[in-house]
């Protein structure tokens, strides 16, 4: 039910918002993601805060 859950919240996100929140999910901290991606922290954080409201609002049409 959970993974259902996640799968419909994580639809309101593009590729790249996903792989940063699976990343996160994992563990990895925002220094490590910024490595992975190839991009900065600042870009790391600011995917963060774009997930976190796209997923509070996808929860709210719940």
């Amino acid at each position: 039910m959970m993974i259902e859950t996640v799968e419909r919240l994580t639809g309101a996100l593009d590729p790249r918002d996903r792989r940063v929140l699976e990343l996160r999910m994992h563990g990895a901290s925002v220094t490590q993601i910024s490595a992975d991606l190839q991009c900065t922290e600042r870009t790391v954080e600011r995917a963060l805060e774009r997930i976190r409201r796209k997923l509070e609002k996808a929860e709210d049409l719940w």
